[in-house]
């Protein structure tokens, strides 16, 4: 596997990592908004008698419903990303032949300290400090590309 691989796949493997973390988050955050959600609408409901109680259904339901809304679009949003992680490789791996500047800026964006990550690992800014000195990985800039 060429170093320029290895570089892609550390990027997709950042960013599973990354979206776990996050729908992780995101359910603790969902179930957290559920509780309070359904005790408000049940206090809301137990409190209220008459028309008030009717009005309370209608607008306790419709604020539920957007704040219920919310973390579950975040999850669908995370776990779409998650299943186009290959597509994610293929465009690093293509930026980052552009040049060796390129390929820098693009997995700066990427890097982030895990905390769980062994002490002998090296992060992905470390290992694009390493490739973008290296000559011969990027793709040589054709004079038409240059003008």
């Amino acid at each position: 596997m060429s170093e320029l691989e290895q570089l892609a796949q550390r990027v997709a493997a950042t960013v599973t990592m990354i979206t776990a973390k996050s729908v992780g988050f995101t359910r603790k955050h969902l179930v957290l908004v559920a509780v309070v959600c359904i005790g408000s609408f049940l206090l809301g409901i137990a409190a209220f008698d008459g028309t008030a109680r009717s009005v309370w259904i209608v607008l306790g339901g419709v604020f539920a419903a957007i704040a219920i809304g919310g973390p579950l679009l975040a999850m669908l949003r995370i776990v779409l990303v998650t299943r186009r992680v290959r597509e994610l490789v293929d465009e690093v791996r293509m930026l980052i032949t552009q040049g060796p500047g390129t390929g820098r800026t693009i997995i700066d964006t990427f890097d982030a300290d895990d905390p769980g990550r062994p002490a002998d690992t090296r992060s992905a800014i470390t290992l694009t400090r390493e490739v973008a000195g290296l000559r011969g990985l990027s793709a040589p800039v054709s004079a038409d590309r240059r003008a």
